[in-house]
Formats: structure tokens, C-alpha cells, sequence
């Protein structure tokens, strides 16, 4: 990756970022829809072989902009370092990316917000591709991100939304007979996938809407 698409990453990723973090701050985007670590963007280099190809960044709660250590308020100049992070750490859903080019390399760019019926209800309606990782299939050893998305992809065929659920970890996998294989850190999780964060950020406030209207 040379420094002009590091640039137009990191340039791409604060403007999706800063969009979000507004609609976040004036409470358009309702909470129900933002885990208690934030929203979290990721966009990775066209290419991207590793993590260092990946940049992320999470819009908190309150509308605060933060990655790594570095943070702010929705205005902040974030570096383009602290997007990347030190060899590519600071964030451990970026692999997700990597994962979901595997099946489509146009899509680079992941969002990770808060699961809920409503919110897999609402997408549905939106005729959103949504897909359910089950947590009775969980792998044992690679990453929970890389799986839950390896396991609703195919070659060409990946979903605008991955979700796992809030079952009791245990109970599922029992029924299936895949005991010890639950991903029992397999919290309640939505995975958006498309091809950049302003797409994801636009999907994003489309579903913030629909659960604003309750219709």
C-alpha cells in the first residue's frame, strides 16, 4: 500500500466517520443501535494482504471519534497512524475485512453495531441480504469475527448483514451436538459489509430511521 492510498483511506474513513459521529452526537442515531465500545468503521487498502493494510476507527456513544489512543470530538484530526494502528493493532474486528475479500474483494469495508430483533428486523424489511452466524458452529480457534463472517459468505455471495444472536452460550450447541464448540465469547453482534464506510454509514442512518419511525 503506497502513501497516496493510505491518504485516501484515511481521508475516506474520518469523513464516514464524522458523518456518523454527527447524526450519533444530535441522537438520530438512537443507542440501540451503538455497543458501549462504539460503532466501530473499518476500511481496508484495495489490496490488503494484513492487518496493516486496515484502518478503524469507532464512533462512541456520545458522538466522540476514537482510535487506538488517540481521540476526540466529532471534528478531530486523527492521524492516519493511529487509524492504522502499530502493525495493524488496536482493534481486533479489523481482520473482518480480510475475511469478507476472501469471498468478494470489493468488499472492503465492514461496520460493527449493536445487535437487536428490532435491528435484523428492520434490515429485512430494507430487503437487506442478512445472514445469521450460529453459534452452535462457532470454530474453536480462529479469530470470532473471521469466523462468523466465513461462515455466512460465499464465492461472490456476501451478505450486507452478519448477525449472531443472544442465545445462552451452551444451550445451542448442546441441541446440535457440537458441545465445547459454542464461541462462548460470541457476544450479540451485527456485522455490516459494502464496498466503503460512507456506504455502511448511509445504511447505517437508513436503519436508524426506520427504528426512529417504528415503522
Amino acid at each position: 500500500m503506497n502513501s497516496e492510498e493510505r491518504e485516501e483511506i484515511t481521508d475516506e474513513l474520518m469523513k464516514a466517520a464524522g458523518k456518523l459521529a454527527d447524526r450519533v452526537a444530535d441522537g438520530t442515531v438512537r443507542r440501540e443501535l451503538i455497543p458501549d465500545a462504539g460503532i466501530c468503521l473499518i476500511y481496508a487498502a484495495e489490496h490488503a494482504r494484513s492487518l496493516t493494510d486496515i484502518a478503524a476507527v469507532s464512533v462512541m456513544p456520545e458522538g466522540r471519534i476514537s482510535a487506538g489512543d488517540a481521540s476526540g470530538d466529532i471534528s478531530a484530526d486523527i492521524s492516519a497512524d493511529a487509524l492504522f494502528g502499530a502493525a495493524g493493532a488496536g482493534n481486533p474486528d479489523r481482520s473482518v475485512t480480510l475475511t469478507a475479500m476472501r469471498f468478494d474483494p470489493d468488499i472492503r469495508s465492514a461496520a460493527i453495531i449493536r445487535y437487536s430483533k428490532p435491528v435484523v428486523d428492520k434490515a429485512r424489511d430494507m430487503l437487506f441480504e442478512v445472514r445469521e452466524a450460529v453459534r452452535g458452529n462457532a470454530g474453536g480457534t480462529g479469530p470470532l469475527m473471521d469466523w462468523k463472517t466465513a461462515f455466512c459468505c460465499r464465492k461472490d455471495d456476501v451478505p450486507d448483514m452478519i448477525f449472531v444472536a443472544g442465545t445462552v452460550a451452551g444451550k445451542e450447541s448442546a441441541e446440535n451436538g457440537n458441545e465445547g464448540k459454542t464461541g462462548a465469547d460470541c457476544v450479540p453482534t451485527v456485522i455490516l459489509l459494502g464496498t466503503d464506510p460512507s456506504a455502511l454509514v448511509n445504511n447505517i442512518l437508513m436503519l436508524g430511521e426506520r427504528i426512529n419511525n417504528r415503522n
